[in-house]
Order: structure tokens, then C-alpha cells, then sequence
């Protein structure tokens, strides 16, 4: 049994390492991607861009949850056991709806559309296909635990980017390029995710041709998995929707300019993301093998364990904001908006990580739905009052906080409810840290890391001495 669990442990943090490792590259590219581009394309086509950037963000709602149904029903599995013509017939079907779904798009934009926003819808509505397909594919990798496999695919994705800002880069210090425009950047990007899409094909060849399945004798399945999956999609574009609604609002009620810098802050918000998701990729895989009770005795430490490491990772913050306003002068502004908004960089990882996954492997997405829409409702209230009142974009920002602090809460309720799990140190942590970095970030200086590092050190020894404890103790078994 003591030898089960060691394999088992083993295995989760091999395969974190190797996801850890894929992602540690994507993070070079949207840092590559997130400090280089906004300099060559300018304020307004960097505008643009994150506009292309943002509807995108709402392509999963497109796949209407039969992705998500494939990683429920099969997360877990050993890809050798699964049945090749069922799979064909997923794979082929799924093709067709995504590729029908982009023509759609496609057409509608052509005829309601005119300037750079058709041109924008278009290219939203043929990347939808791509990235669904995609993500397809890659919920197999996760489902079927081969990270490795995952990992190549985000590494290739993540170094042809790095590879187009550099060849950007070359061609405007070389003044071949003296503003690239947001076109170009826009449809390298699409050729990018379409080639990887080309290589997940071939990977998945066994599944994608061949003899498959009848109609008829898939027809339950599929509509399983649409019916399984669409809360957990609607749950997770909800979500979605509730983190980027201060840029809905910033891109409605503000000109491009002011967006372009908005945007930016978030860009840089994202990349510190990038890292925390790698543990979300094995957590749920990985959880769905194991017991309830096991499974949630670990549910406030994972809280902990994340928020002390955004926290520690919000140390970034001050050469990074020396660097902006040194290498992007125009961006300056984004400081403002990067620093009401990163605290909330840990409230939001604990969300999607954690707290998002546990419902997912306990089968209470209906749930977590029901609070997604509560505080979607919440969060437009609020960023609307904010607006009202203030009529500035830092309002909107600090609105967003706000309902990050009431998500937190609300999504922790079932388990203290259900499961006893201690939640007050972890709410308590959140909130000292938050005001540690507003207190120490007023201004920026070495004296000012090192005031909020005192305070990081402090309040992570006092409030999670025994979590660091027993982690510690877990590494060292």
C-alpha cells in the first residue's frame, strides 16, 4: 500500500516536472511575445491584436462540451486500451462540427462586418476550428497521462513564436519593418497553431483514420459526452469570462489606446500563470485515480502552496517595472492597472488550479456553475458601479479585486460546508499579502522588494509554518 502511494507520488511529480519544463518555455515566449510586441506593433495595433487575443479566449464555448466530456469519461485511462474506432469516429466528428461552426463565422463576418474588425472576426472564426481541434487532441494527451508527449507539442508551439518575434525583431531593428502591423502578426500566429494541429494529427493518426465506429452505435456516446461536458465548459467560459470582463468593459467604453495599455498589464499578469497551470494539466488526471477522502485531505495545503508561490513570484514586480518604464516608455500607464491587479494573481490560481479542478473530479460542476453565474452577475454589477462613479479603467481594476475576493470565498464554501476544510489562515494569508505588496509598491526601489520580501518571509513562516512542514517532509520521503 505505502509503496502504491510512494509510485504514485512519484509519478504525479515526474510528470509536474515534465510539464513544469514545457511551460517554463512558453513562459520565454509570452515574455518574448509580451515585451517585444507591444514595441514593434505600437500602442493601437497592439490594441487590435489583444482584441484578436481576447474573442479567441472564447473559442472553447464553441466545442459545446464535448472536449470536455472526452477528458471526464476517459481522464485516466491508458491510451493503449482505448477502443481505436470509437475514437475515429469522435475524432471525425468533432472535424466536422468545428470546421461547419468556422465557415459560419466566416460567412457572417463577411457580410456584417467592414475594416479591421472583419478582418479580425475572421480570423477569430478559422482559428476557432484550429484551437478546438487542438485541445482535443491534447485533452487525450492529458486524460491518458502522456505529458511528455504534451509537453513536445507546447514546446513546439511555444519556439516558433519566440522564433516570429525574433525574425520581427531583426527585420524592424534592420528598418525593413518600421511598425509591424497587427495583419501580419495576426495570421503568423494562426499559421502557427495550424501547423501544430497538422503535427497532432499525425501523432493521432491511429485515432484520426481507418475503419471507425457507426452512427448509429456512437450516437449515445457522443451525446454523453456533450451532456457531461457542456456545464464544465460553460462553468470554464464563465470563468473565463468573469477574469477578462474589466477588458470587455475597458474595450467598450475606452478608445484603442487606453486598451492597448489595459491590455498589456494583463499580458503581464499572464505569464506568471504559466507556470501555476502546469499543475492544474496533472492534478486532474491524477486526482480522478484517487479516493474522496484523499483527495480532499490535501485541499487547503494545495491552497496554501499556491498562494505562497505567486506570492513569492510577485517579487517580479519591481524589475519589471523598472524595465517597462525604461524598454516601453509608451506602456508606462500599464503600471497603474499591473499593480492594483497582480495580488489578485493568487486568488485567481487558487481558483482555476485548485479549487476549479477539485469540483471537476468530484463531479459537482452543476455547482461550480451556479457560482460562476452568481459571480458573473456580481462582477458586472461592480464593474459597472465602478465605471458609474469613477469613469476610470484603475476603478474597473480594483472592481475586478473585489470580485476575485468574493469568488475565493464562495468557491471554497462546499468543502468547508461538506468537508470541514480549514479555510481562515489561507483568506487570512491572502489579505496581509495583498497589503504587503500595495503598502510596499508605492514606490518603486530596492528598499520597497525588500520591505514586502520581510513581509512575504513573516507572514508565510507565522500563518503556514506547519503546511511548509509537512510538504517539506513529503520531499524528503
Amino acid at each position: 500500500m505505502l509503496e502504491n502511494i510512494m509510485n504514485y507520488k512519484n509519478k504525479f511529480i515526474k510528470d509536474f516536472l515534465v510539464i513544469l519544463l514545457s511551460n517554463g518555455i512558453i513562459l520565454i515566449s509570452n515574455i518574448f511575445t509580451g515585451l517585444i510586441i507591444p514595441k514593434l506593433l505600437g500602442v493601437n495595433n497592439y490594441g487590435y491584436y489583444k482584441i484578436f487575443t481576447l474573442y479567441l479566449g472564447y473559442a472553447p464555448l464553441f466545442h459545446i462540451g464535448f472536449v470536455d466530456g472526452v477528458l471526464l469519461k476517459h481522464g485516466g485511462e491508458n491510451y493503449n486500451i482505448l477502443n481505436r474506432e470509437k475514437f475515429r469516429f469522435n475524432t471525425r466528428f468533432f472535424f466536422i462540427m468545428q470546421t461547419s461552426i468556422s465557415l459560419i463565422i466566416v460567412i457572417m463576418s463577411l457580410l456584417v462586418l467592414g475594416g479591421i474588425y472583419k478582418f479580425i472576426a475572421i480570423m477569430v472564426g478559422v482559428d476557432i476550428s484550429i484551437t478546438n481541434i487542438s485541445s482535443y487532441y491534447q485533452y487525450i494527451s492529458q486524460c491518458t497521462m502522456r505529458f511528455r508527449e504534451l509537453s513536445l507539442r507546447r514546446f513546439l508551439q511555444s519556439f516558433l513564436k519566440i522564433l516570429l518575434v525574433v525574425v520581427c525583431y531583426v527585420l524592424y531593428k534592420k528598418k525593413i519593418l518600421l511598425e509591424l502591423s497587427s495583419y501580419y502578426y495576426i495570421i503568423a500566429l494562426v499559421l502557427i497553431d495550424l501547423l501544430l494541429l497538422v503535427w497532432y494529427v499525425f501523432t493521432y493518426r491511429e485515432i484520426t483514420f481507418g475503419n471507425a465506429e457507426h452512427y448509429n452505435s456512437a450516437k449515445e456516446r457522443i451525446i454523453e459526452y456533450f451532456k457531461s461536458g457542456i456545464i464544465v465548459t460553460i462553468a470554464f467560459q464563465l470563468s473565463n469570462l468573469v477574469f477578462s470582463l474589466d477588458r470587455q468593459f475597458v474595450s467598450l467604453l475606452f478608445d484603442t489606446n487606453v486598451y492597448g495599455t489595459y491590455s498589456f498589464a494583463y499580458s503581464l499578469v499572464s505569464m506568471a500563470t504559466v507556470i501555476i497551470s502546469a499543475i492544474s494539466l496533472v492534478l486532474f488526471p491524477t486526482l480522478k485515480r484517487k479516493s474522496e477522502e484523499s483527495i480532499v485531505r490535501d485541499f487547503a495545503d494545495s491552497i496554501a502552496l499556491i498562494s505562497g508561490l505567486v506570492f513569492l513570484a510577485l517579487i517580479g514586480y519591481y524589475p519589471l517595472s523598472s524595465f517597462i518604464r525604461w524598454y516601453l516608455p509608451n506602456y508606462e500607464d500599464s503600471l497603474l492597472y499591473l499593480r492594483i491587479v497582480f495580488p489578485g494573481l493568487a486568488i485567481s490560481s487558487c481558483i482555476t488550479t485548485i479549487i476549479f479542478t477539485y469540483y471537476k473530479v468530484l463531479n459537482r460542476h452543476l455547482k461550480y456553475f451556479r457560482i460562476c453565474l452568481f459571480i458573473l452577475v456580481v462582477s458586472a454589477l461592480l464593474n459597472g458601479l465602478a465605471y458609474y462613479i469613477f469613469k476610470t479603467p484603475a476603478a474597473i481594476s480594483w472592481a475586478s479585486i473585489i470580485t476575485l475576493g468574493i469568488w475565493f470565498l464562495m468557491g471554497q464554501a462546499y468543502f468547508i460546508r461538506k468537508y470541514k476544510v480549514k479555510w481562515i489562515s489561507n483568506f487570512i494569508y491572502m489579505i496581509l499579502m495583498s497589503f504587503a505588496f500595495y503598502f510596499s509598491s508605492k514606490e518603486l526601489s530596492f528598499f520597497s522588494l525588500l520591505k514586502y520580501f520581510v513581509a512575504y518571509v513573516i507572514s508565510t513562516l507565522l500563518i503556514h509554518f506547519k503546511t511548509i512542514r509537512r510538504i517539506a517532509r513529503m520531499i524528503e520521503k
